[in-house]
């Protein structure tokens, strides 16, 4: 195939793409549940194509025995940096050639067709629907080593665009839509990508515009990421980047172990407004991946919410009320192997104080990154903190009220300790406990 050819089969398949993510929407929830067996016997029945479930079969076998030597990589060099890690495992960062373009959007284009038949059978009762715990024991699974006990994961694309999160938000401009404001910013990360945050909102003006970004502001860095993760760590407990569950199941993540009230209507609201923020905020990442033949740069972009409501249940006539149970995704499908490697989090940094909780996913992120423990000068703890303003008036107590930060991050079992020297300090990240690889 000529580049032409090459460039037209793409396009093909972006249109199929779209279309079924259209489809998608409108199912709602799409939660499905079956084994390798159950989809062996959809193709000997005539359900499923068998062209189509022949490719998918092998696929999943790639794809599990490729997991495998990753876990058995990660388990022989549990000191080698993230960065080293992948170049050595998946060979250094390039451009993809067409044909591996192709080959991608070819299998995003199968997996969603192969989704919405499988949905087509649901709907109809013609699919068994298999235990969920048989599923999280026999397909591929979400960080398959991870201590749930201990601590849960993020897909990396997804944190390193939330570590950027404070200066992305200060960097927003606004833009105004008819009634509607958008805020977006951006920055570049370490490896040279772009990344992009963008908030949709209503605001009657200008001025009352700036206050909704800056009670955005307020709200993302603390229990707005918070709520994030707690999505993140019951997607690692069941096992999916798609699942559904009670409402209260993922505010319950956030709550102290001790608490015998329920939540009240309130809370539940609370919760919820805060779940569709998640929603609205959209976050990209854009690399450069060639120059075409009129010199022109052509860009890779990924880009998704921070969480995808798809259904759930909810009270007749409750437009806007809280729902019973919810359905959502996590990740976006498009993530490559690279960007969907995990940084770990402890559990402890759901039950924070939302005001530590930025503070506490940043130094996490952070050592996952460099694998180590990192001395940061004082002003950039002030930013994670939320106390650029004290330490402008007063950076001996915006200092003091740092150090206290840093205490109860010890006190909750996510820092060994604290090492200060001069204008520098360095939060000791304690280690995470992983399970050992199977098979």
């Amino acid at each position: 195939m000529n580049q032409d050819e090459y460039i037209k089969e793409i396009a093909k398949y972006k249109d199929q793409i779209r279309e079924i993510e259209s489809q998608g929407r409108q199912q709602g929830n799409t939660s499905m549940y079956y084994t390798t067996e159950d989809f062996k016997e959809l193709i000997e029945s005539g359900k499923m194509p068998k062209e189509l479930g022949d490719w998918y079969l092998q696929y999943i076998d790639e794809k599990n025995q490729k997991f495998k030597r990753w876990q058995k990589f990660l388990a022989d060099n549990p000191n080698m940096s993230e960065e080293d890690k992948w170049t050595h495992f998946y060979g250094p960062a390039r451009t993809l050639s067409l044909e591996e373009s192709l080959k991608t959007y070819a299998e995003m284009a199968n997996l969603g067709h192969i989704h919405n038949i499988m949905w087509g059978l649901k709907s109809a009762n013609l699919v068994k629907q298999a235990d969920p715990q048989e599923i999280l024991e026999s397909n591929i699974q979400l960080f398959k080593n991870i201590d749930h006990d201990d601590n849960f994961g993020i897909s990396y694309g997804n944190a390193n665009v939330m570590y950027y999160l404070s200066g992305l938000i200060d960097n927003e401009p606004l833009h105004e839509y008819a009634d509607n404001w958008k805020a977006k910013g951006s920055t570049v990360d370490s490896y040279g990508r772009k990344i992009n945050l963008e908030y949709d909102f209503k605001a009657s003006s200008k001025e009352d515009a700036v206050r909704v970004v800056k009670e955005y502001k307020d709200m993302m860095t603390t229990k707005g990421i918070q709520t994030w993760m707690a999505y993140w760590k019951i997607a690692n407990v069941s096992g999916r980047p798609e699942f559904t569950c009670p409402l209260i199941a993922i505010m319950k993540c956030l709550s102290i172990e001790t608490r015998k009230n329920r939540f009240d209507p309130e809370e539940r609201q609370r919760f919820w407004n805060i779940t569709k923020t998640l929603q609205k905020t959209r976050i990209s990442m854009e690399r450069y991946v060639r120059t075409d033949a009129k010199g022109k740069k052509i860009m890779q972009w990924i880009e998704q919410p921070l969480i995808e409501i798809l259904g759930g249940e909810k009270e007749e006539e409750a437009s806007e009320k809280y729902p019973l149970t919810i359905s959502v995704r996590i990740r976006s499908a498009q993530l490559g192997s690279k960007e969907f490697a995990p940084a770990l989090y402890k559990n402890e940094i759901l039950k924070l104080n939302p005001n530590d909780a930025y503070l506490a996913f940043a130094l996490s992120t952070r050592y996952g990154q460099k694998k180590e423990s990192s001395d940061f000068d004082w002003d950039y703890i002030f930013g994670l903190g939320g106390l650029q303003g004290t330490a402008k008036t007063n950076p001996r107590e915006a200092k003091i009220k740092a150090r206290k930060k840093l205490t109860r991050l010890k006190k909750a079992n996510i820092l060994d300790g604290i090492k200060e020297n001069g204008n520098k300090v360095r939060p000791i990240i304690k280690p995470f406990q992983t399970k050992p690889p199977v098979g």
